[in-house]
């Protein structure tokens, strides 16, 4: 029976109609795929982002070194301090008579920490005499307690005498070198702890066991420490192009008498100077004039000097040549979070912002220990006590 044109046009009308409902069929299937698609890919995106972010607070707040830590207090300890804390009543509740109201005083805004800072830090900070470009050895030449005052946007550094007799915590005299490691002057505390020596197992080697140190003997906690070696100092003095320095008297302190009169040997003319890091390094460490009082007041001069001319507009080129001479080569468990936040308070500080201040020389009395040392002795109380002054912001004697 022959097809008529009439149904060969339906025909043709509806397999046409099929191809379109087909194509949008499978247009709908790829575009429903590909919402899926995206939408894994970007939960994936998300985690990536969340995952890079966490990864990076925690480098960021990642100490740079090791960790100090202390041993546990005792609870009669804790106790002990709270009663010697605790003044005493003199008057029993019976025989009180009524206090007067007091009217509140109107509140008024507490300062807050700038910077992103806590309210303030309490670092240890270390020279040492290391002449490498390492910290595997060396004693401390340089003790400073460094208290940073995020609200007053100030900071203070207290000399710690190098020479003062004290006990030595947490050695082990059983070790190769380690025998007299119980006791002896400060700074070789610091020695004892370094991986070189080996005498000790607390962590942050040197500062470590220094800090310790400090904790046994005047009960003073730090919460971070920054070591600096020689030649790190030298190179950062050279990055802002040495520092100023006026010598009241000839200063000979050559080690041989045959060695050029020059300052890098310690000779030293009575006059204006201008130091480059080796020559500064080198009048910092001189002895032989007022002693060991002479040496702190002289590390001290050095170091206001250099925060001076880092504090000075025309050196401001220099900067990153002076931060060069840092990274890499210092040691400390500070996090790069908190060196930003000291970077920040830093940059917006004047010279009358840093203060160095100092221990009463009539504190000490000089002498020799059992191991044939000139060294400093002083009532550990006295000192305990000058050192809570200045972590609680006290007035003490000011080396300017």
């Amino acid at each position: 029976m022959p097809v008529s044109w009439t149904t060969l046009l339906l025909n043709r009308r509806v397999l046409t109609d099929q191809r379109k409902q087909r194509r949008v069929f499978e247009a709908m299937n790829a575009w429903t795929i590909a919402k899926k698609v995206l939408k894994w890919l970007g939960v994936a995106l998300l985690v990536l982002v969340v995952a890079g972010a966490v990864y990076v607070l925690v480098i960021w707040r990642r100490p740079l070194g090791p960790q100090l830590s202390f041993p546990t207090r005792t609870m009669t300890q804790i106790q002990a301090d709270q009663v010697s804390e605790t003044p005493a009543l003199t008057e029993s509740i019976e025989t009180q008579e009524p206090s007067p109201t007091i009217v509140p005083p109107t509140p008024t805004a507490t300062p807050e920490p700038v910077c992103g800072g806590p309210p303030s830090m309490l670092i240890l900070a270390v020279g040492t005499d290391y002449r490498w470009n390492s910290y595997y050895r060396g004693l401390a030449d340089v003790i400073r307690l460094v208290r940073v005052d995020f609200v007053n946007q100030e900071i203070s550094a207290l000399d710690i005498p190098r020479s003062l007799q004290v006990n030595i915590p947490d050695t082990i005299p059983s070790r190769y070198g380690c025998e007299n490691s119980t006791a002896g002057l400060l700074n070789q505390s610091y020695l004892y702890g370094t991986e070189g020596m080996n005498c000790s197992d607390v962590s942050g080697f040197g500062a470590g066991l220094l800090a310790r140190t400090l904790d046994a003997n005047f009960g003073v906690q730090v919460e971070n420490y920054v070591v600096v070696n020689m030649t790190t100092l030298s190179s950062a003095i050279d990055a802002v192009g040495g520092v100023p320095i006026y010598i009241y008297q000839t200063i000979d302190d050559r080690q041989a008498p045959y060695l050029p009169m020059a300052p890098q040997h310690g000779y030293f003319t009575a006059g204006a100077h201008w130091l480059s890091g080796l020559e500064a390094v080198r009048y910092a460490r001189i002895r032989s004039i007022n002693g060991i009082f002479g040496r702190h007041e002289r590390q001290n001069e050095i170091l206001i000097q250099l925060r001076e001319r880092i504090m000075d507009p025309s050196v401001i080129t220099a900067i990153p040549e002076l931060v060069e001479s840092f990274y890499g080569r210092v040691m400390t468990d500070l996090s790069l979070e908190q060196v930003s936040q000291l970077t920040c308070l830093g940059l917006g500080l004047t010279m009358e912002d840093v203060h160095f201040v100092s221990i009463p020389q009539e504190t000490f009395s000089e002498g020799f220990n059992y191991q044939g040392y000139m060294a400093l002795f002083a009532d550990a109380n006295a000192v305990s006590e000058y050192i809570d002054d200045f972590i609680h912001g006290r007035p003490l004697s000011l080396t300017e």
